[in-house]
């Protein structure tokens, strides 16, 4: 049978490959919908929803927030009128930012269809054409992922593909809605994401030709019809790219102020977008280019058609195929490391590859002498070829485990307070850990790695926020040089607070007590927990009520009373032993390690007390070790703010026998609890630690 596929035939196979499509894409697209964001490319999503997660915290702003690099926390990269679209309707509705986010996403691919639909629409003989297209699109591997994505990828696309429908109206009326939707459009799709703006928007380039031509066959000679048209291009093109130019100057002078932000500016990123002449030439970027085109755009039956069934159609199928491949080229050689590097940058013109694909496809269900049966298995070759692409390459995200978060961010949120700021090193400026600790953060570049010029500014920036925590990535964990410049630098503890198989991550010394009491109440899987970081870092249990001691209202020299005391072994008084009735010199015995804690009076600002070790502690047969005498006040939010510290070694060093005196005054009040505690020396002996306190008062 050599004759083409019937009419009413064409109709219905079109249309139900088109539902099968529509049925097939609904699924992929939604699911595992609640999962997180660790699918694919992990980081970009994460950077992505960053600024959207700030946007619902902080409110909308231009100069948005992407607190990654440090401050100034402005990065901007894109337009963000995805990320503010995300943010206000997870807002709204309560619903997850992650799902919202995917839900966003998800509608932009969809709406982008019916912009495509009236383009296809007008140039194509009749509707089953263009449902034969659309059906390739909707099960095209490429959009069968990223759709689903915490990315602006779709969104991009959908603006600059309805720009186009609106530039396609322009040119054939150039007065009436379709100019300011061509500007309003454009604009928005320019600054959005430029490269989508130029990549998906070369398909204006077969506008403009057919709008020539049209003209031409209406009488005008060449060169007026390319006049007429390509005045009516430049006014409808002239708005968006303003606005893409503008957009990318606004947002390179914040990155400017920002001490890493230099690399991101469009004049630091250029040999990254653009690639090299060279690098179009190599036969390493042709076979990536190629591979991807197999795995997860066209696969092998959609590109044989292609290579061979434009011989085979019409030549109006032929060369509007070629026109659209044409276009196609023009994203992979302008941006030729980008399409390179990421797998999701064909995004922006995938449609036009499928395009050519569906117009050979359709031409050859139509051609006299072809056979329809043919023709329509080469249709579901086409189609099925995509489905098994998308089996064999994004589908794996599917199956693979999907924890909702990492554990180092989960130790990192559990360690250090809200407004803190947490820095991670070795990891390219990943997004990850900001995101999903809900830190601000600084993630130097590695191009950054070990420039502390850049990273002093980073911390002199930071205003009244401090750095609470930093993780060293795996690679790095044992370069002692490096890691004890930071610690020192940061006023981190000097071991780790924990350890995982990605990296190790630090406290700030005075955050470490709380920190290690957050980690003991819940199981960090796969993570090595350091409950001694430091050694000034004491935590101590066996917690009794100071409330309920009979003798407490003997103390002559402490006021306010104390409350609590912490330690194995419970504190006791010791009279003078040559006047034990003289009370006023009743004192506080302790066996080190023990804490005393009190609250203090309202408005108090000062301290007065003095501590040391009993002389039987350091005379002979006995030999302490010594002690640390340390005063500070633990805030509402664990954190530890250090008052006074003293090591006492009695035995080399006399001056350290007797009292102790602490004298501490501050201008605002105190707002947390006060503890006068004796701890241990740094080698951890406890052997005679017999000490005291005299007085302590509060005021």
């Amino acid at each position: 049978m050599l004759a083409p596929l019937h009419p009413a035939l064409y109709r219905r196979f079109a249309a139900g490959l088109f539902a099968v499509a529509l049925v097939i894409s609904g699924w992929a697209l939604t699911r595992y919908w609640n999962e997180s964001l660790r699918d694919g490319h992990e980081g970009r999503q994460q950077q992505t929803a960053l600024t959207a997660y700030y946007f619902k915290k902080d409110g909308l702003k231009l100069a948005y927030e992407t607190p990654i690099l440090g401050p100034p926390w402005s990065i901007p990269m894109e337009f963000p009128l995805y990320q503010a679209i995300v943010a206000k309707l997870s807002a709204a509705t309560g619903y997850p930012l992650d799902q919202t986010g995917r839900l966003v996403s998800v509608f932009f691919f969809y709406a982008a269809l019916p912009a495509l639909w009236l383009l296809l629409r007008r140039r194509m003989p009749a509707p089953p054409d263009a449902l034969l297209v659309l059906a390739f699109v909707l099960v095209c591997p490429l959009y069968l992922f990223y759709s689903r994505t915490f990315m602006i990828e779709s969104t991009a696309l959908c603006l600059s593909l309805w720009f186009l429908v609106a530039l396609d109206r322009c040119l054939a009326k150039p007065w009436g809605w379709a100019l300011p939707a061509a500007w309003l459009l454009g604009a928005l799709a320019a600054a959005t994401k430029i490269t989508t703006f130029v990549a998906a928007g070369s398909g204006a380039a077969i506008l403009l030709l057919e709008q020539v031509l049209a003209r031409r066959r209406a009488g005008a000679s060449w060169n007026r019809a390319a006049l007429q048209t390509g005045g009516v291009a430049f006014l409808a093109l002239v708005v968006p790219l303003a606005a893409g130019v503008l957009w990318v100057r606004f947002s390179d002078d914040l990155k400017q102020a920002n001490p890493f932000g230099v690399m991101i500016t469009s004049h630091g990123l250029r040999e990254f977008i653009w690639g090299t002449l060279a690098q179009r030439f190599s036969g390493e970027w042709w076979g990536k280019i190629i591979t991807n085109h197999l795995t997860i755009i066209a696969a092998l039956p959609g590109l044989t058609v292609l290579a061979v069934g434009p011989w085979l159609v019409e030549r109006r199928y032929r060369r509007a195929a070629g026109a659209c491949l044409l276009c196609y080229a023009v994203g992979h050689l302008f941006f030729a490391n980008l399409y390179y590097v990421h797998d999701y940058y064909p995004y922006a013109s995938a449609f036009l590859l499928l395009v050519a694909i569906g117009l050979v496809v359709a031409g050859l269900l139509r051609q006299p002498g072809f056979p329809g049966i043919v023709a329509v298995l080469l249709a579901l070759g086409v189609f099925a070829g995509e489905l098994y692409a998308f089996r064999t390459s994004y589908y794996k995200f599917y199956q693979r485990p999907n924890e909702a978060e990492p554990v180092e961010t989960a130790i990192m949120r559990a360690i250090t307070p809200p407004e803190d700021v947490i820095a991670v090193f070795g990891y390219d400026w990943n997004p990850v850990w900001p995101y999903y600790s809900q830190r601000r953060a600084i993630v130097p570049p590695l191009a950054f790695f070990e420039n502390f010029a850049a990273l002093d500014a980073s911390l002199k920036n930071l205003g009244p926020r401090r750095l609470a925590a930093m993780g060293i990535a795996r690679a790095n964990r044992e370069d002692s040089r490096f890691n004890g410049a930071l610690v020192a630098k940061l006023q981190l503890c000097t071991q780790p607070i924990a350890r995982t198989a990605l990296m190790d991550i630090y406290v700030r010394k005075d955050l470490a007590a709380a920190a290690v009491r957050a980690l003991s109440a819940r199981e960090y899987r796969n993570a090595e927990i350091n409950s001694t970081p430091d050694p000034g870092v004491v935590l101590l249990g066996d917690e009794r009520d100071f409330t309920r001691v009979p003798w407490l209202d003997t103390l002559a020299g402490f006021e306010p009373r104390p409350f609590l005391t912490k330690g194995p072994v419970p504190v006791n008084y010791l009279d003078d032993p040559d006047n034990p009735e003289n009370l006023a010199a009743r004192r506080l015995l302790t066996q080190v390690p023990a804490e005393i804690h009190f609250h203090p009076p309202a408005g108090s600002r000062s301290i007065s007390a003095a501590a040391g070790l009993l002389p039987s502690a350091y005379t002979p047969p006995n030999a302490t070790a010594g002690m640390r005498v340390v005063v500070f006040e633990e805030l509402p939010d664990g954190t530890r703010r250090l008052l006074f510290e003293r090591l006492l070694l009695p035995m080399t060093e006399p001056k350290d026998r007797g009292d102790v005196a602490v004298d501490y005054a501050q201008e605002q009040p105190f707002t947390g609890t006060l503890v006068f505690a004796h701890y241990p020396v740094p080698s951890g002996s406890v052997a005679f630690g017999w000490g005291y306190w005299r007085r302590i008062v509060i005021r």
